[in-house]
């Protein structure tokens, strides 16, 4: 690890490499990712990763580490007293030697087709920029010439054909191989899978990559970041070169996110060696390939925060793909989604070859989304000798009020938005006949998810729509409080807001033609169990003066509500 000690800045929201090692930043020192994909030998290396775990970062280093310093440019050397720098010459041969073309598709996100197309075209104008000079070079072809003037323009008609004719225009003006770097590769087909114009950026995307990537004479090697590995048929469609590297695999696993070694160094060097119990409930539990990885972007947040434990990884960027996905999800799939937020696991077959529109057929298509995409993390080994079927579970204390706003509320968003926003309404005003009839309006309406429901699924349900009014409340569910557990607790923010405190306990009866007398029964059952347990007594110690007591009972496609004020 890079010097990382309380006189120097924390590196929130850089992702610089320059900037961070330049400047008075601590940085975790990662560079002998340079010696392992070197050593590794793959051409292509595809790192799929979840979203702030050093992606940009490490391929920006790698540019760093590769490309030839601009002609007049200060050579100074920004790897002095790294790790690297001791790998000895069969690594270090390789500094500085290299033409790079650097893209990063992490800002293409356009409602239509046109518009990422224009997007992309202006990435690669940007990127000629860097190459002016090429304009001009004699050991050009004069077609490539003529063609990157285009590109330089931003004409988006030759975009497709950039990286093949870019790579071939830096080989020939050096004389050597390229490095060809490309962040975020799969946000525009995540954004077009969201819009609708899937199909347009997967034919750009396979044309695109494939002329900078397969059987490309001016290559060295290409190196790519995303979250999801879009199946080979999708985007690399023989493609035989290519190496992907995901969460379940251990060659580079050390390299993104911090290891426990780090994370303890970073509290000692930061002189509160006694946060690391805390540190590791909160941010550890990630298990890349054979290693427990702690999140970096929120490790770094807590200790710029003074130690403050939160779920800083929340709404760090789109996450339109799951809700998608959550919108289709099956009455299954949301008893396991409540079983998880209870602290269990699922057992699923993970499928790391990503055909998106696959997500919405298929349930371990979304557990494998969950898992690529950080919200999940696998438990132990595989179960099954081909190595697919694994135990998932949430990584740690974060995930878990992460997994509520963004998860669930998915799944209170897929619910018909006029009933969800009743069902704010009714709940905060204590209006129990309001809220029964935007319950049993959701669940008549969406008669297929609650055919064979359980108490579990009605849990995830609610949840889903407590998050849709999530914003002045602190929502907990399954928490010990008084003398018991109860099922969902909604403390206000503020508490001098005057909202009041919210308890709803859930009741199912086990046939969908339970009688008014049965259901009325464990309405009364549930409210008097928030009482007589005292659920309510942490929010009365926190100054809320009133609270509502929530008995829930459902059947099949019925429910009942009853509230009292204690």
């Amino acid at each position: 690890m890079g010097a990382a000690t309380s006189a120097r800045s924390l590196p929130v929201g850089v992702s610089s490499f320059e900037r961070l090692v330049s400047g008075d930043y601590c940085y975790v020192d990662k560079t002998l990712l340079v010696r392992d994909v070197l050593e590794d030998g793959a051409e292509v290396v595809l790192f799929c990763r979840p979203r702030r775990f050093g992606k940009t970062l490490n391929l920006d280093m790698l540019r760093h580490f590769f490309e030839m310093p601009a002609e007049g440019a200060d050579a100074g050397d920004l790897f002095a007293g790294m790790l690297v720098s001791s790998c000895g010459e069969e690594v270090l041969r390789h500094q500085g030697k290299y033409p790079v073309v650097w893209l990063t598709f992490k800002d293409v996100k356009y409602p239509t087709w046109e518009g990422a197309q224009q997007e992309l075209a202006r990435l690669v104008a940007k990127e000629c920029r860097r190459h002016r000079y090429l304009e001009e070079s004699e050991a050009c072809d004069p077609e490539d010439r003529k063609a990157f003037l285009r590109m330089l323009s931003g004409d988006d008609h030759l975009v497709g054909e950039a990286l093949e004719v870019l790579t071939r225009m830096l080989a020939a003006h050096h004389g050597v191989p390229c490095v060809l770097l490309v962040d975020e590769y799969d946000t525009p087909v995540n954004e077009a899978l969201h819009y609708g114009y899937y199909d347009e950026a997967v034919r750009f995307m396979r044309v695109f990559l494939s002329g900078g990537l397969k059987d490309n004479p001016a290559l060295f090697h290409g190196y790519l970041t995303g979250i999801l590995r879009v199946a080979k048929e999708g985007i690399f469609s023989g493609l035989n070169n290519l190496k992907v590297d995901t969460v379940l695999d251990s060659r580079f696993a050390q390299y993104f996110g911090f290891t426990r070694e780090e994370a303890r160094t970073m509290c000692e060097d930061c002189g509160v060696p006694d946060k690391y119990t805390e540190l590791c409930s909160w941010y550890d539990g990630y298990r890349f390939g054979d290693r427990e990885m702690f999140n970096p972007w929120s490790v770094i947040n807590y200790f710029s925060n003074d130690c403050k434990p939160r779920a800083y990884w929340v709404s760090t960027s789109s996450n339109s793909v799951i809700a998608d996905v959550l919108g289709h999800a099956t009455p299954g799939v949301v008893r396991d989604l409540t079983a998880l937020m209870e602290g269990g696991s699922v057992t699923a077959y993970v499928h790391l070859d990503a055909v998106y529109p696959r997500f919405y057929d298929d349930v371990d298509s979304a557990y494998s989304l969950l898992l690529m995409s950080g919200y999940l993390t696998v438990e132990g080994d595989q179960l099954d000798d081909a190595g697919e079927l694994w135990s998932l579970r949430l990584p740690n204390r974060e995930l878990a009020l992460v997994y509520r706003r963004e998860i669930m509320s998915g799944l209170g968003a897929a619910m018909p938005s006029p009933r969800a926003k009743e069902f704010g309404k009714a709940l905060v005003l204590g209006d129990a006949e309001a809220l029964q009839a935007s319950l049993e309006g959701l669940l008549l309406e969406s008669a297929s998810y609650f055919d064979t429901a359980s108490e579990a699924f009605y849990h995830g349900l609610v949840l889903g729509l407590v998050a849709t009014v999530d914003g002045r409340y602190r929502v907990e569910s399954n928490r010990e409080a008084g003398e018991g557990r109860f099922d969902i607790a909604m403390e206000p923010a503020d508490a001098a807001a005057n909202f009041p405190g919210i308890i709803i306990e859930l009741k199912a009866v086990p046939k969908a033609n339970a009688s008014e007398d049965q259901l009325d029964a464990q309405c009364q059952a549930a409210v008097d169990q928030i009482r007589s347990r005292q659920y309510f007594s942490d929010m009365k110690s926190h100054g809320v003066r009133d609270v509502l007591a929530y008995g829930v009972a459902f059947g099949g496609k019925r429910a009942k509500v009853q509230v009292e004020k204690l």
